[in-house]
């Protein structure tokens, strides 16, 4: 009895002992936690800014503000990654930001 909880108290000691014991919480409750901005938001805005790109391609007839709409449109897209990735609390998003960046 007293092995076991001496084995108890030196897990409950060690960093993230909580998940080791499975008291793991969802995505999304730890989100609320953290004050995070909710994937919807993030999702609208980007959709936001690909009509403003789309937009600025179909109207203007200028190269130069044509390639600039094209870039808020990539920008849309990266901001879509980024926000897919770290609702799911990977790293991938922002690899791909990286990516879409250096275009």
């Amino acid at each position: 009895m007293v092995l076991a909880a001496s084995v108890a108290q030196e897990v409950s000691n060690v960093p993230f002992a909580h998940e080791v014991a499975g008291l793991v919480q969802p995505v999304a409750e730890a989100q609320n936690v953290l004050g995070m901005i909710p994937m919807s938001h993030g999702l609208i805005l980007a959709g936001i800014l690909f009509a403003i790109g789309l937009c600025g391609v179909m109207v203007r007839r200028n190269f130069l503000f044509m390639l600039m709409s094209l870039e808020i449109m990539m920008n849309a897209a990266a901001l879509a990654f980024v926000v897919a990735g770290s609702r799911w609390v990977d790293p991938d998003g922002q690899i791909m930001f990286i990516f879409i960046l250096t275009l």
